[in-house]
Parts: C-alpha cells; sequence; structure tokens
C-alpha cells in the first residue's frame, strides 16, 4: 500500500515556503547566539536615539562579574570603566555616534572583583530593515600584556 500525500487548500507550497524559512531563520540565530555567547568576548545592543542598551550577551558576567541586568542598566558601561579611560573613550563614542561612524575602543572594566580586564570594542552603526539605526558592538578581552609583548617584538625587528 503506497501513501500519498496531496496538499489541501490554495496557496500551500508558498505556505510552507514561508514556515520553511522562519524555521531556518531562527536556526541560524540560534546557532550564531550560540557561537556569539561561547566566546571571551560580549555582544552588545543600543538604540542610539536613546542610549537605551536593548541587548548584553550572558558572558558579560563571566568576564566581568556584572550581570546582564546590572549592565544594561542606564551608565553602567561609563561606570565600570576605569576612571582613567572613561572621558577619552566616552567622548570618543560620543563623537563616533554624533557622526554614526564606526570605530573601535580600548579601555580597561574594573570588574566587580576589583579586577582590571582589559576590552577592545568594535561598534557599528546599522540600520533595521524598518529604518531604525541600532549600535552593535563587540567587546572582545584581550590580554594587553601580550599585545605589549608583540608590539615589542616587532620594534626590536
Amino acid at each position: 500500500m503506497k501513501l500519498r500525500l496531496e496538499p489541501h487548500g490554495e496557496n500551500v507550497a508558498p505556505r510552507l515556503e514561508r514556515v520553511a524559512t522562519e524555521a531556518q531563520s531562527h536556526l541560524t540565530e540560534a546557532r550564531y547566539r550560540a557561537l556569539a555567547e561561547t566566546l571571551r568576548a560580549v555582544p552588545w545592543k543600543v538604540e542610539p536615539a536613546t542610549d537605551h542598551v536593548t541587548y548584553v550577551g550572558p558572558q558579560i558576567e563571566t568576564l566581568t562579574g556584572y550581570t546582564v541586568e546590572e549592565w544594561m542598566a542606564p551608565g553602567a558601561w561609563a561606570r565600570a570603566m576605569h576612571p582613567e579611560d572613561r572621558d577619552a573613550q566616552a567622548q570618543k563614542y560620543e563623537w563616533h555616534l554624533k557622526h554614526r561612524r564606526d570605530h573601535n575602543l580600548e579601555y580597561r572594566v574594573i570588574a566587580k572583583s576589583g579586577q582590571q580586564v582589559w576590552f577592545r570594542d568594535i561598534i557599528t552603526f546599522v540600520t533595521n530593515a524598518d529604518g531604525r539605526e541600532i549600535v552593535r558592538g563587540l567587546m572582545i578581552l584581550f590580554d594587553v600584556e601580550i599585545v605589549q609583548v608583540i608590539a615589542g617584538e616587532r620594534l626590536q625587528v
């Protein structure tokens, strides 16, 4: 006995295609999120008009000791930044925000433990499909001593 399935109703193919596309989109997003959230880096997203943080990766807690909720509070980034880095990096960010220019920042965060943690923050401006602008960043943890050693070796060559 052979079983044959035949679609009923109109527009079955487009509906099936839409469902498949949505499933693929969710799968792709889940894979990306799994990758991003296992790196020694913190993805984040901000609405530039309000400076409201709309997303911070959960690895912020592993790398700094701050919870996602604490990091999403207004002013948390500036408060956690090392006082010697705060003004210059905040001014650089504000200038690039005003001019909508992608940029990088390097700064220290004072972790909850009191330890200084170095980050390179890669920041980009994106316009969503609905026309809204967002700022996306990736705070990458790096060991400044290794960077200095590599830079010193390059200078000696």
